[in-house]
């Protein structure tokens, strides 16, 4: 999600807002030091809280101590949800031959107004979707309110009721 009429950007960790026509960003981030480079201003990834590319809107989540990654936005308003990708490859016997299988598992990270972003479970969500009773209802009738489900897998199988019940409680 882009902020409409907005060039390409980076947010400094002290709130300034730079934007610029072009940007630049390594091809692979680690999490600990990367950069990105604003009409040939480079800015270190330490010293980023967010950016926008031409694509989208992505912000800084995780911490300098265990390291922090850029998640992508996908819902901007009272709630905003961004997410994440986990890559992995799996090998295994099936009786004749090795097999290898790769897998995609999509985290989502909540930020509601300016509180801290959290990767959270199924009561958490509901809970912060518990003052709008549409949004709620929407969310609990597919998932429950009880703390069943562990994320991201009941989410990442069905991501449309989660967008629909943000959809809701940002109106």
């Amino acid at each position: 999600m882009r902020n409409e009429g907005e060039s390409v950007y980076v947010i400094k960790s002290d709130g300034k807002k730079v934007g610029g026509s072009k940007i630049d960003v390594p091809s692979i981030w680690n999490g600990k030091s990367s950069w990105i480079k604003i009409d040939g201003q480079k800015f270190e990834g330490e010293d980023i809280s967010a950016y926008q590319d031409k694509k989208a809107s992505y912000a800084k989540f995780g911490n300098k101590k265990d390291g922090w990654l850029w998640v992508k936005q996908l819902k901007r308003g009272k709630i905003n949800l961004y997410y994440y990708d986990i890559n992995t490859n799996e090998s295994y016997y099936d009786g004749t031959k090795y097999v290898n299988r790769r897998n995609t598992q999509t985290h989502f990270v909540f930020q509601k107004a300016n509180d801290r972003m959290l990767e959270t479970n199924m009561t958490e969500i509901a809970e912060m979707l518990k003052d709008n009773r549409e949004a709620y209802q929407t969310f609990t009738n597919q998932f429950g309110s009880a703390d069943k489900a562990v994320l991201p897998k009941q989410l990442q199988n069905h991501p449309k009721v989660l967008f629909s019940a943000i959809d809701i409680y940002n109106g």
